[in-house]
């Protein structure tokens, strides 16, 4: 059976970085604290550093970790306005980041080797997969106070992400791209679905939707009721040699309540480069916000004007040429997201394109011939030609 719900992914431990997200604004908590907005991303390079990710996959530095290690599991503490990790290579240590601040500070040491995954429940717990727990396949519980990790179970393979959903229920993710949840009362996973997107980490919101991030950097937006997917941007475009590792979703999901709505993702939008155009010249549509990759096309009252092709941060331009035949008025330039199929308008005045007839289509040399122009530049001079010869203004 399909679950509508939020999830993150990261990409894999072989690659350099962690990614995290975090409320795309400000909320508050029940008892007033504020949470820290916004989405994270932290890198694992020799001085790993904690970003702040934009909604166009702008990539901006926090603040860096005071020494090297490994990281394949990240979640938000949203009342507690911090990141919690575990590290990933050699002895096992417990780590938490200011998202404030953007300072590192361990919090203990821990009896785990080569954690990958990582989640806070919806009541404070810690769980934890681990590759020593059994054999690459284990499974935990983690105390935060003594760093030390009770083994739970095996995992059905190799977990990649954890993540805990609004209802409580624990999702595990395989690095086969595979969904499980995992039961308390029996000790088991259960398998849900396979995912068309890799994972590598996860985290729930409260739209239903998914957010995945694969191997390069991109992320997209997996609907799990529907099995739709669409990609959002891809965030190695922002700093050169950037791999996520995991990221994280800070808000109502980890188990406090807020009473601010967050802010969704920007709508699409499109723009002209004139808002008024004369049929038979051009224009310039632009576009924001679309879904990267996708193929858009551009139509005047319905009508195809041609395509264009958003890039990894879902913006696009096209020049489209007014037909001559278009009557002159108010009309629409639609942009239609043929990956979504949501269709966005904009405003534009097509002005009739000048035209000129003559008295007559037949005239003997030396004879005269009237000629009557319309739409042309009021006030104007205009040249009368005959074959480029100038026969008069």
């Amino acid at each position: 059976m399909r679950r509508s719900t939020f999830l993150s992914a990261v990409s894999a431990v072989l690659l350099a970085g962690f990614l995290g997200l975090a409320a795309p604004s400000a909320a508050h908590a029940a008892d007033g604290d504020d949470l820290v907005g916004g989405w994270y991303a932290l890198t694992w390079t020799n001085s790993p550093t904690l970003y702040k990710v934009a909604k166009d996959g702008t990539l901006t530095a926090v603040g860096s970790a005071p020494q090297a290690f490994g990281i394949a599991g990240f979640d938000v503490d949203a009342t507690n306005g911090r990141a919690l990790f575990p590290t990933y290579n050699g002895e096992g240590q417990l780590w938490e980041v200011d998202l404030g601040t953007g300072d590192f500070t361990k919090v203990a040491d821990s009896n785990f080797t080569d954690a990958t995954a990582f989640d806070i429940g919806n009541n404070g717990e810690l769980w934890i997969a681990a590759d020593n727990l059994d054999g690459s396949r284990g499974f935990g519980k983690l105390d935060s106070n003594t760093g030390q990790v009770t083994r739970l179970a095996a995992g059905p393979e190799r977990i990649a992400a954890l993540a805990t959903a609004p209802d409580g229920v624990l999702w595990a993710f395989g690095y086969s791209n595979k969904a499980y949840t995992y039961s308390p009362e029996t000790n088991e996973f259960t398998h849900v679905e396979d995912l068309n997107v890799s994972i590598l980490a996860a985290d729930f919101d409260t739209d239903g939707t998914v957010l995945l991030q694969s191997w390069d950097g991109t992320l997209t937006r997996y609907d799990i009721t529907t099995g739709e997917t669409t990609k959002l941007f891809r965030m190695s475009n922002s700093v050169p040699g950037f791999q996520g590792e995991a990221f994280s979703v800070a808000g109502p999901t980890d188990g406090r309540t807020v009473d601010e709505v967050l802010n969704p993702p920007a709508a699409p939008a499109v723009t002209v480069s004139s808002g008024e155009v004369t049929a038979g010249d051009e224009v310039t549509v632009t576009g924001a916000h679309f879904t990267p990759d996708a193929t858009v096309r551009i139509e005047l009252d319905g009508t195809a004007l041609g395509t264009a092709t958003v890039d990894d941060l879902g913006a696009f331009t096209y020049t489209a040429t007014i037909p001559v035949s278009t009557t002159a008025g108010a009309r629409t330039i639609a942009a239609v997201d043929t990956t979504s199929n949501r269709t966005v308008n904009t405003p534009l005045t097509v002005k009739a394109a000048p035209a000129v007839t003559v008295s007559s289509g037949e005239v003997t040399a030396g004879d005269e011939v009237t000629v009557t122009g319309a739409h042309f530049t009021p006030d104007a001079t205009v040249r009368i030609e005959l074959d480029g010869t100038a026969l008069g203004t």
